[in-house]
């Protein structure tokens, strides 16, 4: 057997098995698209998904909002040194 008789064969040998293992998906998506049970659970997990995305997103917001510029009013760290202005009193 000859090296482009066999590449050929090999060729052929995956085509094959390719083409199984679409015909396996497409049978086990077939098959689960039929069950009702599987739909509604997958449907109430989107939604629980959904909720909590939407409660992250909320919360980012809310951080970043009462985070632009709080820190400074608080008298919280922000990196800055006010040495000099704490001694200037003095």
């Amino acid at each position: 057997m000859s090296e482009d008789d066999q590449n050929s064969s090999g060729s052929a040998d995956l085509q094959q098995m390719a083409k199984q293992y679409v015909d396996l998906w497409e049978q086990q998506i077939k098959a689960l698209a039929g069950d009702d049970a599987l739909a509604q659970t997958m449907a109430q997990t989107m939604e629980l998904m959904n909720a909590g995305a939407a409660n992250v997103a909320a919360m980012m917001q809310k951080a970043a909002t009462q985070g632009n510029g709080t820190e400074n009013r608080t008298g919280a760290d922000d990196g800055s040194d006010n040495s000099a202005d704490k001694n200037a009193g003095n």
